[in-house]
């Protein structure tokens, strides 16, 4: 199962709420998911099954981006 990003960018500018998560999950077709905060370390491996929730300080989506 790969990751779609495209139905899932509408979320861009709302807060990460678990339904909100759950939702872009959903959305996207993903198999797992990464909420990555500002100054978080990540690993730089690609997955075409998991989608990042890439927030600000305000815990507010910035972008939704696979792998």
């Amino acid at each position: 199962m790969n990751c779609d990003d495209s139905h899932a960018q509408t979320a861009i500018g709302q807060v990460a709420t678990p339904a909100t998560v759950d939702r872009i999950v959903a959305e996207s077709g993903s198999r797992s998911v990464r909420v990555i905060k500002p100054g978080m370390m990540v690993t730089m491996d690609y997955r075409e099954d998991r989608i990042n929730i890439h927030v600000d300080a305000e815990n507010v989506i910035t972008s939704v981006k696979c792998g």
